[in-house]
């Protein structure tokens, strides 16, 4: 499954992107450019790109539960590297469940060959995608076209909203307008459906505690 989450700032959308993902016993990977994620016990933080084949294997071995990629060199270039292992992993159909967070899709350039490929290719009940954006613009038409569920927390610029509207609908474009801050629309596209996220305190997480969820 791709979850997008999309809102203004410091609305909660890593969180709430983090809360899901790690929801269940799937290995799960996290592109983290900001350094702001601090890994779960049991999980990693690697740097460059020649400790992430080590990271991802052991990942796979349940040696680790949780690999976050930091990187410290040049985030397009690191974001490549970091799909081509995701890539990877599918291709070598592992058993083991995966779950993906990219975080601020701005830094980088989505629509990479092994990211397109595993968006596509990957089976939707063994691997999911979440992906964080300030805007639907910061993530390419091929991945919104996929996308099986958004998560728009407040939006208020005008092409932003028109670009809602054309995918979910104007009901959906005027609420999200008008949410308070920390709320969210989910809309699910496979359904043409939608409710409101309206308790922020169900998913809440300072992200510099590596603890667990109750």
């Amino acid at each position: 499954m791709i979850y997008l989450i999309v809102g203004r700032r410091e609305q909660g959308k890593t969180t709430l992107g983090l809360w899901m993902l790690r929801r269940g016993s799937a290995a799960r990977a996290i592109f983290d450019p900001r350094g702001l994620i601090t890994p779960w016990l049991g999980g990693e933080v690697v740097d460059t790109a020649d400790d992430l084949p080590l990271a991802f294997q052991m990942l796979n071995q349940r040696q680790l539960t949780e690999v976050v990629y930091r990187p410290v060199d040049d985030v397009s270039v690191a974001f490549r590297d970091f799909s081509r292992e995701l890539a990877e992993w599918v291709r070598q159909d592992r058993t083991r469940g995966l779950r993906v967070l990219v975080d601020e899709a701005g830094f980088v350039q989505l629509a990479t060959t092994d990211f397109l490929w595993l968006l596509r290719c990957s089976q939707r009940d063994r691997v999911d995608v979440f992906i964080t954006a300030h805007r639907p613009a910061d993530i390419p038409t091929d991945v919104r076209a996929i996308a099986d569920h958004w998560l728009l927390f407040p939006i208020r610029q005008e092409h932003d909203l028109r670009v809602v509207s054309e995918r979910c609908g104007s009901e959906v474009a005027a609420r999200v307008e008008t949410l308070p801050a920390h709320h969210c629309v989910h809309w699910d596209d496979s359904r043409s459906a939608w409710d409101v996220l309206a308790d922020p305190t169900a998913w809440y997480l300072d992200l510099q505690q590596g603890v667990p969820y109750a």
